[in-house]
Parts: C-alpha cells; structure tokens; sequence
C-alpha cells in the first residue's frame, strides 16, 4: 500500500499540473467575428500537379509525419517566444507551437492529404482529456474508436476526406509520435504528450479557433500574401517560420521572395529549417536563422538555400547539432563569385 505522504505528493503534483493547465488555456482569447474572418477567409493557393521531391525518387511521397528526430535542437530558442507562428507539415507544428505558447498558428502545406489530416489532429485534441489520451486514438487498437469519433464530430462535407486522411495515415502518425515522444523526453524537451500545460495550451487555440491548416504553397502567389495581410489586421506579428527541408527542392524564385518579405516578422523571429544530412549523420542537420539575417540574404538574392547556410560545414559534429546565423549580409555581393547570381 502507498504511504500518506506518497498519496499527497502525488495530489499535489496532479494539482499543480491542472493549474498549470488551466492558466495555459486561460490566456487564449477567441476571435471577434471580424477577427476571424481576417483569420479564417484568406486565401489559399490550389493544390499543385504534382508533389516535389529532395530528388525524383521522392517525388509524389506524402509527409503526413515527420521524420525529423532532433527538433529539440529548436526547443531552447523556442520556450517561450510566443506571437505567431507559421509552419509547414504537420505533427511539427503542435510541438513548436506547445514550447513557444504562440497565440495564433497558421499550419501550411501544399498537400491536401495533410491539409485534411489537421482536421483529425483537431477533434483528437479536443476530445481527449490529456496527451496520452490523444496518443491512442492513433493506436492500431483505437481506429474503430477514431473513426467513429471522427464520424461524430466532422461536418459534411469534409468527413470522407478527413477520416480517409486518418485511415492513410493513422499508422505512420503512430510511429512517429510514439517514437518522438520517446526521444524528445529523454532530451529534456517533451512533447505536448508529456507536458500538460503544453497540450493545454494548444487544445485552448483549437478551441478558439487560432490554429488554421491551410493550403498554402512556397512557390504560389496567394496563400503566404494572404497570411501576411491576415496577421497585418489581426495585429500579430510572426515569431517563427517553419520551412523543414523545402528549401532544398528548388532555387529560390521571385514570387518565394515576395512571399517571405510579405511577412510581418517580430525583429526577434527565426526561421528554422532542415536539410537532407543523412550521408553525414544519418538525419537532417537543423539550423535557425534570425529573420532580418533570412531576409537580409534574400535582398541579395542568393539563390539558394545552400548560400546561406550548409549542412554541417565544418564537422560531422557540427552537423549534430543546432547551427544558428544572425548575420545581415550587408556585403554579400562583394562576396560573390564572377558569374553565380
């Protein structure tokens, strides 16, 4: 039998953990119905013809997981940070959004299937009473359960999308939560499975209806305007881009520029992203970027990822770590090589 004074410690903790709850949800604020209109009607951009790839081999794959393994590379300059946030993929962005505490999430892809997903990430944090529970309803036990759920709480028309969405991916989210959860707590990051205050906070956004998943492309002119002049009227200033490894598939064209100068960055944001260092490290390699550092060097119209930043350019070590830029280019031109852009 547990002692007393076990059974006290164990109260205590479970009520500082609700009250830690509590406060988190307590600080998101709903949308006037100006509000969210600004938020909810902005446009979005059509789904492309095809999906790219890193290389042909990747062309057409579907990222309704991640596969990024060391994000808690970006959770010490996350903690925090709050404002807004915008991000692409998906399981990513309930995590980045849980350390920063942001108040307004915009969660982009370009692919339908995780665009539709979201939706099933939504009712899962509002019908479940805490992360672990949210973490079964991905079990391979639980899909009749989630279906039916799914079934209940979603609208017509986007039921048979979303829960063919969920069906599709179930077993892939499972994985990689079950497998991130894992990693990250021993990395002193947990997810918002671990973190109570954490799930809190994100389920009190979806409650109010602050996080939106949107069809939103790099490379089209319509959903990134559209999030700038959003969050221009909403009065929220942009604390964090989330670009994974996009980067990588393409140089940088004019509408790309346009599109991340559209944004109303704080003078504190950062840019993180990944790039492919599996030859290296066997993952990615995981850089953050001081915003005026990014648009500094889109100014000088490098073209590509690559001249900003490489993976891991001194050391496999340093690819196994956080690789961090601040630098305004101011003379990067002079810096060119005869003939590159």
């Amino acid at each position: 039998m547990r002692s007393l004074k076990s059974l006290t410690w164990t109260a205590v903790a479970a009520l500082v953990a609700a009250l830690a709850s509590a406060s988190a949800a307590a600080e998101v604020l709903p949308w006037t119905d100006a509000q969210r209109a600004a938020f909810q009607n902005s446009p979005e951009d059509a789904p492309p013809k095809e999906l790219f790839g890193i290389n042909d081999a990747f062309k057409g794959r579907h990222y309704v997981a991640g596969d990024e393994f060391r994000l808690d590379f970006f959770a010490p300059r996350l903690k925090n940070l709050g404002g807004a946030y915008v991000g692409v993929g998906s399981d990513q962005g309930y995590l980045f959004v849980g350390w920063m505490r942001a108040d307004t999430a915009w969660l982009i892809d370009y692919d339908p299937l995780v665009v539709a997903l979201h939706a099933a990430y939504r009712v899962f944090f509002l019908e479940s009473a805490d992360g672990p529970a949210f973490l079964q309803r991905w079990s391979p036990k639980s899909t009749a359960d989630s279906v039916a759920l799914l079934n209940e709480k979603l609208p017509d028309p986007s039921r048979k999308a979303v829960i063919a969405a969920y069906r599709q991916s179930r077993g892939a989210v499972w994985v990689r939560l079950t497998r991130l959860r894992a990693m990250l707590k021993k990395a002193g990051h947990p997810t918002f499975i671990d973190d109570a205050a954490a799930y809190a906070h994100i389920a009190a956004l979806l409650r109010a209806e602050r996080i939106r998943p949107m069809s939103a492309n790099l490379l089209e002119s319509k959903g990134l305007i559209g999030i700038g002049d959003a969050a221009r009227a909403l009065g929220v200033s942009l604390k964090a881009l989330y670009l994974s490894n996009a980067e990588e598939y393409w140089p940088y064209s004019a509408q790309f520029r346009k599109n991340i100068q559209a944004l109303p960055f704080d003078d504190a944001a950062l840019v993180l992203r990944t790039l492919s260092g599996f030859k290296k490290n066997g993952d990615y390699c995981y850089h953050a970027q001081t915003a005026p550092s990014y648009l500094g060097y889109l100014r000088r119209k490098v073209w590509k990822v690559f001249a900003i930043m490489r993976c891991g350019d001194k050391s496999v070590e340093a690819s196994r770590q956080l690789l961090y830029t601040d630098r305004v280019p101011a003379d990067l031109a002079a810096e060119r090589k005869p003939g590159k852009p």
